[in-house]
């Protein structure tokens, strides 16, 4: 699909709808920006692959916006520690390359806001979270489906049980994907045979003697690869308990509950804060909020996401979504700036109120 068409009555009803929007969020306290459409294209491996896959590079050293997150970021850190705990709001077009016989937009409209440096970062999570459902409400959406997730009481679980560092950052790396975690999972439960032309103590040599290798690695890392997935394998108790961990789903304020149950007080730290978050819930939206939807596999498409994450949705399209992204500070200057943020695509958003309106 082409992009954006700025003409006609129905993109008039789409600016302003993202105006309404934007001045709800302005009235909450966030400080309108505009990120540049181009931004270094080094840094747009920040965001992940996923992103990284999905971005327009210019071939000039930049790289045209797939996303806010990474873009606000970087305007963020300009300002350095003197900007204290800004909450930012900004709207905008992304453009995202398409695989062939993708029929979604290269271009579209999006919004949303961000929040910086908060260590409240339970408070920080559930205000985000409240701000972008209130901004739905506001536009006439009452009733949209919502679905939670934490990466880090993913980890929490991952540091908890017995396992290789290497087996553990394999698992980290695939969380993005729920189909094919569960199915290495199952496979690591049973060791990779080393072939047995190279089987025996001395596997570097035999690979001198009987392969040609291709591609950057040595003989060296080849034979340390082979023999670490001979030797790295999970205990099948290990693989049941992160198993049925993935299966965990239902209401949030039974979450701590359900774990506690699979691992007793092995994540007690992670699962304390997972409680504050639960009580700003009930602060900030009522009791009735600890009914949310969670989902222990989800966390959404994008690899900087590392805490709390939520989505909202209609008819099977992504309206809403956001979550924390704390390491992202690292990446780019070892700083440490806690950041929650979370986005609305306001013609996503147009087409669920038509649709709600007939």
């Amino acid at each position: 699909m082409s992009g954006l068409a700025r003409r006609g009555s129905d993109y008039r009803r789409l600016v302003e709808l993202s105006e309404s929007l934007l001045g709800g969020f302005e009235q909450a306290g966030y400080e309108r920006i505009d990120p540049p459409m181009l931004h270094d294209a080094a840094h747009v491996g920040l965001g992940g692959q996923t992103l990284l896959d999905l971005t327009y590079l210019m071939g000039n050293g930049l790289a045209l916006r797939s996303d806010f997150t990474v873009p606000v970021y970087l305007l963020h850190a300009e300002r350095g520690r003197d900007a204290g705990t800004p909450r930012y709001c900004y709207s905008g077009p992304v453009f995202r390359r398409s695989a062939p016989g993708d029929d979604r937009p290269t271009e579209y409209l999006q919004l949303g806001i961000e929040y910086f440096g908060s260590l409240r970062r339970e408070a920080a999570d559930v205000r985000i979270f409240a701000n972008i459902l209130a901004a739905l409400h506001r536009s006439g959406l009452k009733d949209v489906p919502v679905m939670t997730g934490d990466v880090a009481l993913f980890h929490a679980v991952l540091d908890a049980l017995d396992m290789s560092d290497r087996i553990r950052a394999r698992l980290r790396g695939l969380f993005w994907r729920p189909e094919q975690l569960r199915a290495q999972i199952t496979r690591m439960q049973t060791p990779i045979a080393v072939p047995d032309t190279l089987a025996g103590p001395d596997i570097e040599a035999k690979l001198h003697d009987t392969l040609t290798i291709q591609g950057k690695r040595s003989p060296a890392e080849v034979a340390e690869l082979l023999t670490a997935r001979a030797n790295d394998m999970l205990p099948a108790n290990t693989a049941q308990t992160l198993l049925a961990y993935l299966d965990i789903t239902g209401p949030i304020g039974q979450v701590p509950e359900l774990v506690r149950a699979l691992l007793g007080d092995r994540i007690d730290d992670a699962l304390a804060r997972f409680e504050d978050r639960l009580s700003e819930l009930c602060h900030r939206l009522g009791p009735e909020a600890l009914d949310t939807p969670f989902r222990a596999d989800f966390g959404r498409r994008h690899e900087y996401y590392d805490g709390f994450v939520f989505e909202m949705a209609h008819a099977g399209q992504v309206i809403a979504a956001g979550g924390r992204y704390d390491r992202l500070s690292q990446q780019v200057g070892a700083a440490d700036w806690p950041a929650i943020g979370g986005m609305i695509r306001p013609q996503i958003l147009l087409s669920a109120l038509d649709e709600v309106a007939k």
